[in-house]
């Protein structure tokens, strides 16, 4: 029998009237009782197959351990025809607090989204690749702590936040996978106008780029300590209406852009003893936030030819 199945198995016979009769579990209030087993770790694939199966398991703060291998977010086990089938879509809702940690070598397939109604928890030491959606890690309330995770976007954005979520990311990677002319390991190098007439980059294994590392909207808030922001298509850090974003330590590199305004401007940028290398671009226009802090930065390898490129403060030079 599992660990956690152990553990439970073991309160209910506490909590039993006869069996636990004299057992001190019976003293303990049910407040207690909840907080003991939330932080008893349900560990995937050992006491459940899915990391969904573990969501609806585990109780509002709940330590989820995931062990190493490829794991689809939204899948669930369900019986046909008796037997067992592991299956589902590649977005998992999280509607309630919850803290998960990956063993290393840990990769989650698909988007995790955050709703308001999650408050907040953290994720670390897992690669999440987005497999298609929004984000790998959407978030849309609450506060969100990442460590030490790898999240790769090959399509919209690493991290998306909005409404009033705030996220933390510390020691992470986010952004695409690599050099887009670069072919991996087991492919040749084909021509770049092969991709565009003949296919895509999936059918070809090359790597792919996320269009934006993080992207904040409404009033949502992110903060990225030690972090690196890579191989972006559009732009490594998008921001727009009241979002907040802070860069503290973090470099960003390898993208078209290093950071844009949009719709509404954003409210406040602060960035402080960061590297910015290889961009085609510091700002993608001449929008800014109203509030804009840049102290203790280095820039490198920017095309841009204002001279304003070392305070932060560039526009784009056709």
């Amino acid at each position: 029998m599992e660990r956690m199945q152990d553990c439970l198995f073991a309160l209910a016979c506490g909590l039993h009237e006869r069996m636990g009769e004299s057992s001190p579990f019976r003293s303990i209030q049910s407040d207690m009782l909840c907080e003991i087993v939330r932080h008893i770790p349900i560990v995937v694939p050992d006491d459940v197959r899915t990391l969904k199966d573990a969501m609806d398991l585990g109780l509002p703060g709940q330590r989820i351990l995931v062990r190493r291998g490829e794991h689809v977010v939204g899948a669930s086990t369900r019986y046909e025809e008796d037997a067992e089938v592991t299956a589902g879509p590649t977005i998992l809702d999280i509607h309630q607090p919850v803290h998960i940690e990956g063993e290393a070598g840990v990769i989650l397939r698909g988007m995790l989204r955050m709703l308001p109604t999650s408050l907040g928890g953290s994720i670390s030491a897992v690669t999440i690749h987005d497999s298609g959606a929004e984000a790998c890690i959407k978030a849309e309330g609450g506060t969100w702590v990442l460590n030490r995770c790898f999240l790769l976007s090959g399509h919209a954005a690493a991290i998306r936040a909005e409404g009033a979520a705030r996220v933390v990311a510390v020691a992470c990677r986010l952004g695409g996978e690599g050099a887009i002319g670069r072919a991996v390991p087991e492919y040749y190098e084909l021509p770049r106008t092969w991709i565009d007439t003949a296919g895509s980059v999936q059918e070809y294994g090359l790597r792919k780029h996320s269009c934006y590392g993080i992207f904040v909207r409404d009033e949502a808030e992110v903060a990225a300590e030690a972090c690196e922001v890579s191989f972006c298509s559009e732009s490594a850090v998008f921001m727009r209406d009241r979002g907040q974003v802070v860069l503290r330590q973090a470099r960003l590199a390898d993208s078209v852009t290093a950071f844009t305004s949009g719709l509404g401007l954003g409210a406040a940028l602060k960035v402080t003893d960061s590297q910015v290398v290889r961009c085609r671009h510091l700002w993608f226009d001449e929008d800014r936030p109203p509030s804009l802090v840049w102290t203790g930065c280095e820039v490198s390898g920017i095309h841009d030819s204002d001279s304003r490129v070392a305070s932060g403060q560039a526009v784009a030079v056709a």
